[in-house]
Protein backbone atom coordinates (compact mmCIF):
# COMPACT_ATOMS: atom_id res chain seq x y z
CA UNK A 1 0.00 0.00 0.00
CA UNK A 2 1.35 3.36 -0.99
CA UNK A 3 0.07 6.27 1.07
CA UNK A 4 0.84 9.91 0.39
CA UNK A 5 -0.15 12.78 2.65
CA UNK A 6 0.29 16.42 1.66
CA UNK A 7 -0.57 19.31 3.95
CA UNK A 8 -0.57 22.96 3.00
CA UNK A 9 -1.80 26.22 4.43
CA UNK A 10 -4.39 28.03 2.31
CA UNK A 11 -5.18 31.73 2.27
CA UNK A 12 -8.85 31.32 1.38
CA UNK A 13 -11.49 28.65 0.97
CA UNK A 14 -12.08 29.00 -2.79
CA UNK A 15 -10.56 25.54 -3.26
CA UNK A 16 -13.85 24.18 -1.91
CA UNK A 17 -15.55 25.28 -5.15
CA UNK A 18 -12.98 23.39 -7.23
CA UNK A 19 -13.16 20.25 -5.11
CA UNK A 20 -16.94 20.34 -5.14
CA UNK A 21 -16.94 20.39 -8.95
CA UNK A 22 -14.42 17.57 -9.34
CA UNK A 23 -15.10 15.26 -6.38
CA UNK A 24 -17.84 13.92 -4.17
CA UNK A 25 -18.54 15.29 -0.69
CA UNK A 26 -17.82 12.71 1.96
CA UNK A 27 -18.07 14.27 5.42
CA UNK A 28 -17.90 17.48 7.38
CA UNK A 29 -18.01 19.04 10.82
CA UNK A 30 -19.69 22.30 11.87
CA UNK A 31 -21.11 22.70 8.35
CA UNK A 32 -24.07 21.40 6.40
CA UNK A 33 -22.48 19.20 3.72
CA UNK A 34 -25.76 19.11 1.81
CA UNK A 35 -25.75 22.89 1.36
CA UNK A 36 -24.63 24.69 -1.78
CA UNK A 37 -20.92 25.39 -2.19
CA UNK A 38 -21.44 29.10 -1.65
CA UNK A 39 -23.10 28.54 1.73
CA UNK A 40 -20.36 26.15 2.82
CA UNK A 41 -17.62 28.59 1.86
CA UNK A 42 -19.46 31.44 3.61
CA UNK A 43 -19.73 29.29 6.75
CA UNK A 44 -15.94 28.89 6.72
CA UNK A 45 -15.43 32.64 6.29
CA UNK A 46 -17.89 33.39 9.10
CA UNK A 47 -15.76 31.31 11.47
CA UNK A 48 -12.54 33.08 10.40
CA UNK A 49 -14.00 36.48 11.32
CA UNK A 50 -12.92 35.65 14.87
CA UNK A 51 -9.28 36.07 13.71
CA UNK A 52 -9.39 38.59 10.82
CA UNK A 53 -5.61 39.16 10.72
CA UNK A 54 -4.72 35.56 9.82
CA UNK A 55 -3.19 35.39 6.34
CA UNK A 56 -3.51 31.62 5.98
CA UNK A 57 -7.02 30.80 7.12
CA UNK A 58 -7.17 27.11 6.41
CA UNK A 59 -5.35 23.84 5.97
CA UNK A 60 -5.67 21.54 2.97
CA UNK A 61 -4.84 17.89 3.57
CA UNK A 62 -4.61 15.61 0.53
CA UNK A 63 -4.42 11.86 1.14
CA UNK A 64 -3.79 9.41 -1.68
CA UNK A 65 -4.08 5.65 -1.25
CA UNK A 66 -2.48 3.97 -4.26
CA UNK A 67 -2.93 0.39 -5.25
CA UNK A 68 0.19 -1.73 -5.11
CA UNK A 69 0.58 -5.21 -6.49
CA UNK A 70 -1.76 -7.64 -4.81
CA UNK A 71 -3.73 -4.96 -2.97
CA UNK A 72 -7.09 -3.87 -4.34
CA UNK A 73 -8.78 -0.73 -3.04
CA UNK A 74 -12.11 -1.26 -4.72
CA UNK A 75 -13.18 -2.60 -1.32
CA UNK A 76 -12.91 0.94 0.03
CA UNK A 77 -16.41 2.22 -0.55
CA UNK A 78 -17.19 5.81 0.34
CA UNK A 79 -18.67 4.85 3.71
CA UNK A 80 -15.52 2.91 4.56
CA UNK A 81 -13.34 5.86 3.54
CA UNK A 82 -15.50 8.09 5.72
CA UNK A 83 -14.78 5.86 8.73
CA UNK A 84 -11.06 5.71 7.96
CA UNK A 85 -10.88 9.49 7.46
CA UNK A 86 -12.84 10.20 10.65
CA UNK A 87 -10.51 7.99 12.66
CA UNK A 88 -7.46 9.64 11.11
CA UNK A 89 -8.79 13.15 11.87
CA UNK A 90 -9.55 12.11 15.47
CA UNK A 91 -6.04 10.73 15.85
CA UNK A 92 -4.65 14.13 14.82
CA UNK A 93 -6.86 15.83 17.40
CA UNK A 94 -8.55 17.89 14.68
CA UNK A 95 -12.02 16.36 14.97
CA UNK A 96 -13.35 19.51 16.68
CA UNK A 97 -12.23 21.77 13.80
CA UNK A 98 -14.64 22.96 11.16
CA UNK A 99 -13.92 20.88 8.06
CA UNK A 100 -15.24 19.34 4.88
CA UNK A 101 -13.96 16.17 3.24
CA UNK A 102 -14.12 15.24 -0.45
CA UNK A 103 -13.36 11.92 -2.13
CA UNK A 104 -12.51 10.61 -5.56
CA UNK A 105 -12.59 6.82 -5.68
CA UNK A 106 -11.06 5.29 -8.80
CA UNK A 107 -10.14 1.66 -9.44
CA UNK A 108 -6.50 2.00 -8.49
CA UNK A 109 -6.48 5.18 -6.39
CA UNK A 110 -8.53 6.67 -3.58
CA UNK A 111 -7.94 10.41 -3.18
CA UNK A 112 -9.28 12.26 -0.15
CA UNK A 113 -9.14 16.03 0.31
CA UNK A 114 -9.97 17.66 3.62
CA UNK A 115 -10.25 21.41 4.13
CA UNK A 116 -9.90 22.56 7.74
CA UNK A 117 -10.60 25.97 9.21
CA UNK A 118 -7.67 26.98 11.41
CA UNK A 119 -9.84 29.28 13.54
CA UNK A 120 -11.53 27.69 16.52
CA UNK A 121 -12.51 30.87 18.38
CA UNK A 122 -11.27 34.42 18.92
CA UNK A 123 -8.56 33.05 21.22
CA UNK A 124 -7.80 29.66 19.65
CA UNK A 125 -6.44 28.62 16.28
CA UNK A 126 -4.25 25.88 14.82
CA UNK A 127 -0.61 26.80 14.26
CA UNK A 128 0.79 25.95 10.85
CA UNK A 129 4.50 25.74 11.69
CA UNK A 130 4.67 21.95 11.58
CA UNK A 131 2.46 21.23 8.60
CA UNK A 132 4.60 18.52 7.05
CA UNK A 133 3.13 15.08 7.69
CA UNK A 134 5.05 13.10 10.26
CA UNK A 135 5.75 9.39 10.49
CA UNK A 136 3.17 9.36 13.28
CA UNK A 137 0.48 10.62 10.87
CA UNK A 138 1.35 7.91 8.34
CA UNK A 139 1.13 5.37 11.15
CA UNK A 140 -2.30 6.73 12.18
CA UNK A 141 -3.55 6.33 8.62
CA UNK A 142 -2.06 2.85 8.21
CA UNK A 143 -3.66 1.85 11.51
CA UNK A 144 -7.06 3.21 10.44
CA UNK A 145 -6.89 1.26 7.16
CA UNK A 146 -5.77 -1.94 8.88
CA UNK A 147 -8.47 -1.66 11.56
CA UNK A 148 -11.08 -1.31 8.83
CA UNK A 149 -9.68 -4.34 6.99
CA UNK A 150 -9.56 -6.50 10.12
CA UNK A 151 -13.16 -5.59 10.99
CA UNK A 152 -14.18 -6.49 7.46
CA UNK A 153 -12.50 -9.92 7.77
CA UNK A 154 -14.24 -10.54 11.13
CA UNK A 155 -17.60 -9.57 9.63
CA UNK A 156 -17.04 -11.86 6.65
CA UNK A 157 -16.08 -14.76 8.93
CA UNK A 158 -19.19 -14.19 11.10
CA UNK A 159 -21.38 -14.11 8.00
CA UNK A 160 -19.82 -17.36 6.73
CA UNK A 161 -20.27 -19.02 10.16
CA UNK A 162 -23.96 -18.05 10.20
CA UNK A 163 -24.50 -19.57 6.76
CA UNK A 164 -23.14 -22.99 7.75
Amino acid sequence: MDIQIKESAIANFDIIYQLDEAKQRLDGHLIDITARSLKIVNTFYTQTKHRPLLKKRGIHVNIVLKQTSGVVYTEFCNECCKLITSQYIRSLGWDDLQHIVFIENRDDVVEIDAIFNRVISSTQFIHIKGLNPTRKQYNFLHQAVEEYRSKKVVQLNEWLDNRV
